[in-house]
């Protein structure tokens, strides 16, 4: 088990790049279009979720099954095999990777109950298929089972640079004591006042001579957003694609533009810190531009203190990160493109029966193909025998 990110198998095995992805669905694309196919990745991600909240499993089980389902399919292709038993597999085996285990019965009855609402009636009964199919799973992501979560990094920063700490009676859902952040934090392996490599290479810049540089729009509410964030993230190849950590500043960003309070301080600041750089410009110039103008009052003009950004706001704060600014914009801007995917699946996702079809047609397709091109090679073989003779 590696306890740096930069030494996991996540960072060097597991960092896909788009046209990887594209590349996996290849084949579904010949049945289905390319809306479907995101679709069906969004359709299972709820699906996770559904099962998870119903065998009360944390967060980090759901994150972690969301990664699995994505892993697996990053190989293989919806058409060529049953997306809901591996669907019921991940959650099997993210429950026991992240030291939550569930009995197998649970796990299948639970899974067969939610796939039955969404109209999928042929989810095998028996444990022996999950438990075959939890093989293939393993050996499909190469055993790679530690996986390092954006909502960590989220935490630990939100601890060390954030206006306030988390605190126990803190609900993630809006409700007190139904998700204490507390508790998720310390599932997700946050320690008080320690943070991982990554984060503290990441943070490096923005320490202050006799302090740590904080963010006063920060607070609980946009924390509580930026988790929000991440959920949505998760159900798109996000996690695959970018660094846990470079996710987790993504989700505060994108918080503090939401979130209207911080929008309107950073705003505010933005046009404060304009102004007095406007007027310092315009000083020099007018002295500049004076021809009866000494070089003593040039001198004495530019000795006077320049306009520095505040040492506790948020886009300071961004600026001094050790981190590349455009893979930032990259990864909000993925975000942002899968809250538009999501309203475009929406009326593909609420209809589950139209999913199963949907499924079920591409994997009639495919197979009806298969069985074409076996006729046309066996014809092939024939015709050549014959031409021997």
């Amino acid at each position: 088990m590696s306890a740096n990110y930069w030494a996991s198998t996540q960072c060097n095995n597991w960092l896909l790049d788009r046209p990887q992805l594209e590349l996996a669905r290849k084949e579904d694309l010949k049945y289905a279009t390319a809306l479907e196919c995101a679709a069906i990745g969004i359709f299972f991600s709820n699906l996770l979720s559904t099962i998870c909240k119903r065998l009360n499993l944390r967060q980090r089980v759901v994150a972690s099954a969301n990664v699995f389902f994505r892993r697996f399919f990053a190989k293989n292709s919806y058409c060529a095999l049953d997306p809901f038993l591996v669907c019921a597999t991940c959650v099997y085996v993210s429950a026991k990777v992240e030291e939550s285990p569930i009995h197998i019965k649970s796990a299948v009855a639970e899974a067969a109950r939610s796939f039955q609402e969404v109209g999928f009636r042929s989810m095998p009964t028996d444990n022996s298929s999950l438990a075959e199919m939890e093989f293939y799973l393993l050996e499909e992501m190469e055993f790679d089972m530690i996986v390092f979560h954006a909502y960590r990094s989220l935490v630990s920063m939100f601890d060390t640079y954030g206006n306030g700490r988390y605190v126990e009676n803190f609900s993630l859902t809006g409700q007190q004591g139904v998700t204490g952040l507390g508790i998720e934090a310390e599932a997700f392996g946050v320690v008080k006042g320690l943070s991982s490599v990554e984060e503290k290479e990441a943070a490096g810049g923005s320490a202050e001579e006799g302090g740590i540089a904080k963010m006063t729009e920060f607070d609980q509410p946009v924390l509580q957003m930026s988790w929000f964030v991440l959920n949505d993230a998760y159900k798109l190849d996000i996690p695959l694609m970018y660094p846990p950590y470079m996710v987790a500043l993504a989700a505060i960003w994108l918080a503090l533009t939401l979130h209207p309070g911080s929008c309107d301080t950073i705003n505010a600041s933005l046009q404060t810190m304009q102004h007095k750089r406007d007027s310092y410009g315009t000083n020099i110039q007018s002295i500049l531009d004076n021809p009866n103008s000494t070089p003593a009052e040039l001198l004495a003009a530019t000795k006077q203190e320049q306009p520095t950004p505040p040492s506790q706001e948020a886009l300071t704060w961004f600026a001094s990160l050790n981190v590349s600014l455009p893979l930032l914009a990259e990864i909000v801007q993925e975000i942002i493109s899968g809250y538009a995917l999501q309203k475009d699946v929406a009326g593909l996702i609420s209809d589950g029966p139209g999913m199963v079809a949907l499924l079920e047609r591409m994997r009639e397709s495919r197979r009806l193909d298969l069985l074409a091109k076996a006729r046309e090679h066996s014809g092939s073989g024939t015709a050549e025998r014959r031409a021997g003779r």
